[in-house]
């Protein structure tokens, strides 16, 4: 696990010897932590609120029911408080202590009891719920964790026609270390729809089975539909394959001299529009470059033709998109609804369903005349018409 190192935030770490350490286990949610033996050889900041001040704001908040920073601070100057606190100094001092409202997760036992109270489907069809969730053990340690979340206008999208899953993972959202693994669709004008999230201690190819299969089962429950997507748009990961595009060369290849003439290959490769012509090319391919840098063609052929990962040209999965864009803006529009922060599991959980969840599944409801639609033909504009009688015809 990640180890985690924190400096006295007053004086820095090369002035102040205190240390901290944090090293979080995510199979049993504890974490061991180290404290060094220094003092803090400096004087006390002045920045930020005083003790006292703090005290005084959490009896207005908690007890005076007074929320608003504007309002705090004239409450503040009421009771005569010498050194008015500025506003953005409440407003720091009042995001700890409405974390502090939400009940936290401090152990697997208190997840379990959180899924089990929220397994069932809420009457909000906004408010996110947990279908599924898995625990694996050996020899009494978790060994895996897998919750799947959604909510009811989300998981409607999935129809029995669905052809294509689209699924990526996100990081540093959850401090105890566990992965969000996002799945959904794209419709027919490349727009990403999602459907659920996955919470997973890993990213082994099992939780990706976990993911798939509980969003099959969600679906089949809810709604008695019986879905089979055959097409799965996701990065160049063996595990996501495995459970249920090709990859730029440059990393790897970027200082050999026929660097260039490599990926212009590699990009006429992608333009196989059939199975036939993909395998065709395939094999011109490794024969030209056999010749030429034999140990590029060995990697190509084991990592991106003759591998379960070959399915990255445009003809694979046609009239769907070729690179999944869309989904990875998705994971930006969580991080930013999210603040970019790393919050703990009660923290998350309680922001996903109020921020990241009630956002998407509102965008989707009948109720909005701009709901979101999941489009099953791509809208062809007048404009198109135009060029392509122009193309046909004219030869323009």
């Amino acid at each position: 696990m990640t180890i985690r190192n924190y400096y006295c935030n007053i004086a820095g770490k090369l002035v102040c010897p205190v240390r901290l350490k944090i090293r979080p286990d995510p199979a049993s949610m504890k974490v061991d932590i180290v404290i060094s033996e220094n003092e803090h050889e400096h004087p006390e900041s002045k920045v930020g609120l005083s003790a006292p001040t703090k005290e005084i704001v959490r009896q207005i908040y908690f007890y005076e029911k007074i929320t608003r920073p504007l309002c705090i601070q004239r409450r503040l100057y009421e009771k005569k408080i010498q050194a008015l606190p500025k506003v953005t100094q409440i407003q720091t001092y009042l995001r700890v202590l409405k974390s502090e409202e939400i009940e936290n997760i401090t152990n697997l036992g208190e997840l379990f009891n959180w899924c089990k109270a929220n397994e069932h489907l809420p009457v909000d069809d906004n408010r996110m719920f947990c279908p599924v969730y898995q625990v694996d053990r050996h020899e009494a340690k978790v060994t895996a964790l897998r919750i799947f979340l959604t909510t009811f206008n989300l998981i409607s999208q999935v129809t029995e026609d669905v052809e294509l899953l689209a699924t990526d993972s996100t990081y540093k959202l959850v401090w105890n270390g566990y992965k969000v693994i996002l799945v959904g669709s794209c419709d027919r004008e490349k727009k990403f729809h999602p459907f659920g999230i996955a919470l997973t201690m890993c990213e082994k190819n099992q939780d990706f089975e976990f993911l798939f299969k509980a969003l099959k089962e969600s679906a089949e429950l809810l709604l008695n539909r019986d879905i089979n997507p055959t097409a799965l748009l996701a990065d160049g990961a063996e595990a996501i394959h495995i459970g249920f595009s090709k990859r730029n060369i440059h990393t790897k290849y970027n200082r050999n001299k026929h660097y260039k003439q490599m990926k212009f290959d590699i990009d006429n490769l992608q333009l196989s529009m059939t199975e036939t012509m993909f395998k065709n090319a395939s094999k011109l391919f490794l024969e030209k470059w056999t010749k030429i840098d034999p140990e590029f063609a060995a990697y190509m052929d084991s990592a991106w033709i003759s591998s379960s990962v070959n399915g990255w040209f445009d003809g694979r999965a046609q009239g769907h998109p070729v690179t999944n864009n869309a989904l990875e803006s998705n994971n930006n529009i969580i991080k930013d609804l999210l603040e970019r922060k790393t919050l703990k599991l009660a923290e998350f959980l309680e922001n996903l369903d109020k921020h990241v969840f009630s956002t998407w599944s509102f965008q989707r409801n009948d109720i909005r005349p701009d709901q979101k639609l999941f489009s099953k033909e791509p809208k062809v504009s007048i404009d198109y018409f135009k060029r392509t009688f122009a193309w046909e015809l004219l030869g323009l």
